[in-house]
């Protein structure tokens, strides 16, 4: 008797998480096309190499100017859905689309994100930096990750801050990031020196291999 109860319940729950799934991907879907319709909303996407990754975990997800036969991913209660648009007809607001989960392989290695080089050009007041980021981990990284950039004074206390956002980045890939800011022009004309911080992901968001090599601390001169 016990078992026939707990194999009605184990039903009933697969049935609830098909409904569910339906449910979450049904929405998604019919608001990717409607925004392509009606394109008038701001573009929130994050695109990367594999596919668009467009940060969003929760529903509704709102998409604008979704490219036919690209993917685009976002995540929900800890799952990855992917989904293309195979056709789009927008006289007659329909189309025909793809979608599907992100397979995970639990075995896989993890990205490693690091900075290679750095290309320093002071343009008073304003130091110019070009930050080449590579991932030389095992596995791509989908979501967007923050870098920041500061500028120290003679008490090494900071001095200016900034930061942007990296679209993801494939294994073994790299990405050239533009940054500029501000420097403290008394301690530069006393000692000809501009020191700044660089730190990638600095809340630990990726689950990286290795941690240590996401900051550079320099100056220019």
């Amino acid at each position: 008797m016990a078992k026939t109860k707990k194999t009605k319940k184990s039903k009933l729950k697969n049935k609830f998480h098909k409904l569910e799934m339906f449910l979450v991907l049904g929405i998604a879907v019919a608001i990717v096309g409607l925004l392509m319709v009606f394109s008038s909303m701001t573009n929130n996407n994050v695109t990367g190499k594999a596919f668009s990754y467009t940060g969003c975990t929760e529903l509704p997800c709102l998409f604008n100017n979704v490219p036919i036969d690209h993917y685009q991913g976002f995540s929900y209660k800890g799952v990855l859905y992917k989904f293309k648009i195979k056709d789009l007809d927008k006289t007659n607001k329909r189309m025909k689309y793809e979608i599907t989960t992100m397979e995970i392989d639990e075995t896989e290695g993890k990205p490693d994100l690091a900075i290679s080089h750095v290309d320093e050009e002071l343009d008073d007041p304003y130091l110019n930096l070009d930050i080449t980021i590579e991932n030389i981990g095992d596995k791509n990284v989908y979501e967007a990750f923050k870098v920041t950039l500061k500028t120290l004074d003679e008490d090494d206390d900071v001095w200016k801050s900034t930061y942007k956002y990296v679209e993801g980045l494939d294994q073994d890939d790299e990405y050239i990031l533009e940054m500029s800011i501000k420097y403290d022009n008394n301690y530069y004309d006393d000692s000809g020196k501009v020191p700044y911080e660089i730190y990638i992901d600095p809340a630990d968001n990726i689950d990286e291999s290795d941690e240590t090599n996401n900051d550079e601390d320099d100056y220019y001169s």
